[in-house]
């Protein structure tokens, strides 16, 4: 959990457990809203916490999958959808919005929860 829940990030600890609820118009991917309001979406385990800078540090470096988190409009839907959404140039701790389906009007909520969530037990109820 990077971005959204700036009160979660904040003062979640590791082995808390955090769900996740739908919201009433979700648009798919063939574009069709769906209203998921009152079902349960996700659960996870806290796992790990990090700035969000290490998060980006780690998105960059990482060989495996977990480098798909840093969105890319360019690669098809799924790419664009990722949640390392924040570049920081070395030797900067002012962060960049990478191109995402966030905008400059999301900013304060993202950084305002200072922290990215891990999760090692995370449960996809839908999609």
């Amino acid at each position: 959990m990077a971005v959204c829940k700036p009160r979660i990030r904040r003062v979640a600890k590791i082995g808390d457990w955090i769900i996740g609820t739908g919201s009433k118009n979700v648009i798919s991917k063939s574009r069709i809203t769906n209203d998921y309001s009152g079902k349960l979406v996700y659960a996870m385990q806290v796992s790990e916490i990090m700035t969000m800078k290490d998060y980006d540090k780690y998105c960059i470096s990482s060989l495996t999958e977990i480098k798909n988190k840093i969105p890319s409009k360019s690669l098809g839907w799924k790419t664009k959808i990722g949640d390392s959404i924040y570049k920081y140039p070395i030797n900067s701790d002012n962060p960049i919005l990478r191109q995402s389906l966030h905008r400059e009007t999301n900013i304060k909520t993202d950084l305002g929860g200072i922290n990215v969530l891990i999760s090692d037990h995370f449960f996809l109820f839908w999609l």
